[in-house]
C-alpha cells in the first residue's frame, strides 16, 4: 500500500482535503462581504468596525469546520450504506439463493461476498488526500512562527529588559487606575525593541524603547504608555493569539491574512481612541507617533 492509499483510507483526511478546497471560495466570499461592510461603516467608530472584522474572522473559522463536519459525517454514511452482503450456495446454485439456515450447510456450501458500491470519484476527491498532506506540512512550517515569537518575548523580558525609573512606573500606575485595570503592570525599558510593546499574559509588562525615553517628551511617553495599557484593558493579546492560530491553520488563503490585518488595524484605532479620551490631547499623541516613527528610522 503506497502513501496515497494510506491517506485515502482515512475518512478524516479526505474530509480535511475537501474542506480546504471548499474554503477557497468560502474565504473569498467572507472577504468580499467584510470589505463591503467595513466600507459602509467607514464613518462609524473603530469599535464597530473592529467588531465587524472580528465577526469576519469568526466566520473564517466556522465555515471550514462546518464543512469538515458535514463532509466527514456524510462520507461515513455513504460507506456504511454502500456495503451489501450476498450469499452464494454450493457450486451450481443461484447467486443469492434464499436459505432457511445457511450456517447449517457448512462452510464449504456457501460464502459471503462484500460489495462496496463506489460513487463516481471526482478529481477533487482524488486530490483531497494530497491536499490534506501538504496542508499538514504547511501548518508544521508556520507553527514555529508563533512558538518562536512567544519564546523571543520570554527571553526579551528576562535578559534584555530592565526596570525603568520609578517616576515612569508611577505614571503607569496612575493611568492604569484611570483605565480601570486592577491587575499590576510592570514598566520596563529595552535596547532590543524599536516600538512600545506589551508582553506577558499572567504578569503583563510594557516595554519601552530606550530611544523613546531619550527622544520624546514626557507627555508623548505618557500617551505611548496609555496606548499599551489600552491593549491590556481590552484583552487584545488574547484575540491576537487566536488570530495567530487561525493564520497558521489557514495559511494558504490570502483572504485570511487580509481579514486578520483589518482586525489588527481597527484594534490599533480603538486603542488610539482610548488614549485620546484618557490623555485629552490628540495633537500630542499624533506628534508622539510621528516622532516615534522618526526614531525607528534612525
Amino acid at each position: 500500500m503506497n502513501m496515497y492509499d494510506i491517506l485515502r483510507s482515512r475518512p478524516i483526511v479526505h474530509a480535511i482535503g475537501v474542506s480546504l478546497v471548499q474554503f477557497l471560495w468560502q474565504g473569498v466570499v467572507v472577504a468580499l462581504v467584510i470589505g463591503a461592510v467595513l466600507a459602509y461603516l467607514k464613518r462609524r467608530s473603530p469599535e464597530v468596525r473592529y467588531l465587524a472584522a472580528c465577526i469576519g474572522l469568526l466566520l473564517i473559522v466556522l465555515l471550514p469546520l462546518g464543512t469538515l463536519w458535514y463532509v466527514y459525517s456524510t462520507s461515513s454514511q455513504r460507506v456504511t450504506a454502500g456495503v451489501s452482503v450476498t450469499v452464494a450456495t454450493e457450486p451450481g446454485s443461484e447467486l443469492g439463493e434464499t436459505m432457511e439456515d445457511p450456517v447449517a450447510l457448512g462452510p464449504e456450501r456457501f460464502h459471503f461476498t462484500l460489495i462496496l458500491h463506489e460513487e463516481t470519484v471526482t478529481l477533487r476527491d482524488r486530490l483531497a488526500p494530497w491536499i490534506a498532506f501538504f496542508w499538514f506540512v504547511g501548518v508544521a512550517l508556520f507553527s514555529p512562527r508563533l512558538v518562536g515569537g512567544l519564546y523571543f518575548a520570554s527571553v526579551l523580558r528576562r535578559r534584555y529588559a530592565s526596570v525603568i525609573e520609578e517616576r515612569w512606573q508611577q505614571v503607569l500606575d496612575r493611568l492604569r487606575r484611570r483605565l480601570g485595570i486592577a491587575r499590576a503592570v510592570v514598566l520596563l525599558k529595552s535596547h532590543r525593541v524599536s516600538v512600545p510593546a506589551m508582553i506577558g499574559w499572567i504578569r503583563p509588562a510594557i516595554l519601552l524603547p530606550v530611544s523613546a525615553l531619550t527622544g520624546l517628551t514626557p507627555g508623548q511617553i505618557e500617551t505611548l504608555i496609555a496606548h499599551e495599557l489600552a491593549h491590556i484593558r481590552r484583552y487584545d493579546y488574547v484575540v491576537n493569539f487566536l488570530q495567530n492560530i487561525v493564520e497558521i491553520l489557514l495559511f494558504y488563503h490570502p483572504a485570511v491574512w487580509w481579514v486578520s490585518k483589518q482586525v489588527r488595524n481597527e484594534r490599533e484605532l480603538c486603542c488610539d481612541d482610548v488614549v485620546v479620551r484618557v490623555c485629552g490631547d490628540p495633537h500630542a499623541y499624533a506628534g508622539a507617533l510621528a516622532d516615534m516613527l522618526m526614531l525607528r528610522m534612525k
